[in-house]
């Protein structure tokens, strides 16, 4: 069983890359197509190759795309284990100005300072999504969050 996941995922990779390429290779790709492109690779919690989501955060950068963009590349980075470098694309405020995900966006940030060890700045992150946003379906979490970067420091 293993190594048919391994052939799938190598088949996915390599499908990804090839939309990718196709992707890439249409300069008249408009806000709405790279958006949905963005959506169709990310779905079902599969993450885009982080290029292809660079690429789209620097081109849309300032709009919704580019903010969209932006949060997934903090997550894929936080999936990698680069926490700081999570933390660090997060360090803005034009996801919440861009899209209605501000409290996804600093409870990440939250998670990635934790996971890094910096946990006053984590307590500062998860503080203000708890101010900005207390109707988040993750106050719970930031809650917790908070406590665990508090007994830590």
């Amino acid at each position: 069983m293993h190594y048919r996941e391994r052939i799938f995922t190598i088949l996915l990779s390599a499908f990804v890359l090839i939309t990718f390429g196709l992707t890439m290779s249409c300069s008249a790709q408009t806000e709405d197509q790279a958006l949905k492109s963005l959506r169709d690779l990310a779905k079902n919690d599969k993450l885009p190759p982080e290029d292809f989501v660079a690429s789209l955060e620097s081109r849309y950068a300032g709009r919704k795309t580019g903010a969209l963009a932006k949060l997934l590349h903090a997550r894929i980075k936080f999936e990698n284990g680069d926490f700081a470098g999570a933390a660090a694309i997060l360090n803005t405020d034009v996801i919440a100005k861009q899209t209605r995900l501000g409290d996804y966006a600093l409870w990440l940030k939250g998670r990635s300072l934790q996971s890094a060890g910096n946990h006053q700045e984590a307590l500062n992150a998860f503080t203000a999504m708890l101010k900005d946003y207390p109707a988040s379906i993750r106050t719970r979490d930031a809650k917790i969050g908070w406590a665990t970067s508090a007994v830590a420091t």
